[in-house]
C-alpha cells in the first residue's frame, strides 16, 4: 500500500512536467527546455517509484534532448512541492502561458 500512496505523487509530478511542456506554444516552446530537468521523486533511492521516474526521465531525454536529473527527496516532500509549486506560479504568472 505504502509503494501505491507514494507513486502516486511521483506519476502526478512528472505529468504535470509533461504537460508544462505542451501548455506553452510559440517561438519559445520552439526551445523548450533550455535547461536541464529535474525530476523530484517522494522516496528513496532503489525502489519502484525510483526505477519508473528513471525511466520516465530516460524517455523524456530521449525526446527533448535535455538531461533528466531524478532528485530523490523522501524527506520533507510536502514543503518541497509547495515551495516548487509557488515558484512556478509566480514565472507562469509574470509569462502569461495558458494552458489550453
Amino acid at each position: 500500500m505504502t509503494c501505491r500512496l507514494t507513486f502516486i505523487p511521483a506519476l502526478a509530478l512528472a505529468c504535470t512536467l509533461i504537460g508544462g511542456a505542451h501548455a506553452q506554444r510559440g517561438t519559445a516552446a520552439a526551445d523548450y527546455p533550455g535547461k536541464p530537468i529535474r525530476l523530484i521523486v517522494p522516496v528513496a533511492y532503489g525502489g519502484g517509484t525510483d526505477i519508473i521516474a528513471r525511466l520516465i526521465g530516460q524517455g523524456l531525454n530521449d525526446s527533448w534532448g535535455q538531461p533528466v536529473i531524478v532528485d530523490n527527496r523522501p524527506e520533507q516532500f510536502a514543503e518541497l512541492i509547495r515551495d516548487e509549486t509557488a515558484k512556478w506560479r509566480k514565472i507562469v504568472q509574470s509569462a502569461n502561458i495558458r494552458a489550453e
